[in-house]
Parts: structure tokens; sequence; C-alpha cells
């Protein structure tokens, strides 16, 4: 890693940072490694502590993601007025004391996605302000049920906090991508039209990726819950069937304790 940070920096020569505050910062946000996008976290980590090069490739980033957030159908000075709160949360502290946005940033994928994640969701929240009835539906059933009957709703009392803690690690075993659009369309409200735009497919590309992490999620977790329980065969299908009708409900709450 240290071979590596140090071909990063000597690829940024003009950005300047604190050598040992980066070295911490990075085995804070990537502790096994495995980033292969070294270059950009230490652009983060500077432009967050104000170094100008590094905020002028931010910049730059931002120029670039602007033509995918006019087809939002904001109003140019509202447009402008997004950018401004999405250079604020990204370089800022907040007022409750909250790092800037780009300390969160890990070197997972590029950051210019994660920017345009950033932005799209200050977009969305600006859009609402200005029309609380635009809708977000995604076309996507969910799973929550309504007619429970009683063997079901036992069931999945007594082995609540056991699918909690198997949906917990089926979620850490997701790719961070998976992870990303089931936050978009869970936490977010987010449709596939705007998942898409915000990853840059097409809004049935998107609809598949939700599904697809949907179904890997499921798998994992009745593996996960396989192994804690040690149940086999129809006890294990009904408890399986009984807890995960209520999935979308249940992840929402795990991905918001992992926000």
């Amino acid at each position: 890693m240290d071979r590596r940070l140090a071909e990063a920096r000597a690829s940024l020569p003009r950005v300047a940072v604190d050598e040992a505050a980066l070295a911490a910062h990075v085995a804070r946000v990537d502790p096994e490694g495995t980033s292969e996008r070294l270059a950009d976290l230490v652009v983060a980590f500077a432009a967050a502590r104000g170094d100008a090069t590094a905020i002028g490739l931010v910049e730059e980033i931002l120029v670039d993601i602007r033509p995918s957030l006019l087809l939002l159908r904001l109003p140019p000075e509202a447009l402008d007025e997004v950018l401004q709160q999405v250079r604020t949360r990204l370089l800022m502290a907040s007022p409750d004391g909250a790092a800037p946005r780009l300390e969160a940033y890990g070197g997972k994928g590029p950051l210019g996605a994660f920017v345009r994640v950033v932005a799209t969701r200050v977009a969305l929240s600006a859009k609402r302000a200005r029309d609380p009835l635009a809708g977000t539906d995604d076309g996507l059933a969910t799973l929550a049920s309504d007619q429970d009957s009683a063997e079901l709703a036992t069931l999945r009392a007594t082995h609540a906090e056991t699918f909690r803690a198997a949906l917990h690690a089926a979620l850490g075993e997701l790719e961070p991508e998976q992870r990303s659009v089931l936050r978009l369309q869970l936490l977010d409200g987010l449709g596939v039209d705007e998942i898409g735009l915000v990853h840059q497919v097409h809004r049935a590309t998107a609809a598949r990726w939700i599904v697809r992490a949907k179904e890997d999620l499921r798998r994992r977790t009745r593996k996960q819950l396989e192994a804690r329980l040690a149940l086999r065969g129809p006890e294990l299908e009904s408890l399986v069937a009984a807890l995960q009708s209520r999935l979308d409900l249940s992840l929402e709450r795990v991905l918001r304790d992992l926000s």
C-alpha cells in the first residue's frame, strides 16, 4: 500500500497533502487495501482540506456532470444553487460537525461517480422542494405484504434479530454497486430513471441491476440464516418466507443504520 500510495502521490505533483495524515485516512477508509483508485482518494482527501489544485479537479467533475443534471429539468438558477450546495457538502464540514462528504469516499469506484451520486441527491431534493407532488414510481413491486398470517407473524417476531444480523452480513457481501442502487432506491426514493441517470445507464439496465441486487441479497440472506439457525427443509422455507416477505422494509432499516 505504501508503494501504491507513493505512486498515486507522484501522479499528482501539484496536489499538496500531509503525508502522514493521508496515510492514516487511506487506512481508515480502505482498511483492506483493495482500492484501485488511490489517485482519486488523494484528490478527495486534499480537496476536503482546501488544496486549490485538488478543488480544481473536483470542479472539473462538476462541469462534466452538469449536462446530466439538466435532464432533471431544473431551471438554470436552481441548478446553479444545487451545484453550490454540492460544493458545500463535498468540501465543508456541516453545521453539526459532520466531516465533508469527500472524506467518506473510499476509492471503490471513480471519484466522478461518487460526486455524481451526491449531486443527483441534492438535485432531486431541490426538485421535490419545488414540486412536492413529483413522483418517484420506479415500476418495481416491493416484497412487503399486509396480509401476514399469525403463524408468519410469530415466526418473524421470534427470529427478527437473527434475520437482521443475517441481512446485515449478506448486505456486506454484495458488490459496492449493488449496495449503491439499493440505497438509492430505498433510502433516497429514486426511481429507475433517476438511478439510471446517476449511473449513466438506460432505465432498463438500472431496473435489472436492482432486481439482480435483491435476488443476490435474498440468496445470501438465506445462506446466512441457514448457518445461524441450523435449519433445513420445510422449516427453513417457512422461516425464509416469513422473514423475507418484509425484506424491503428490513433492508431500508439496515441501510439507514449503515449510512
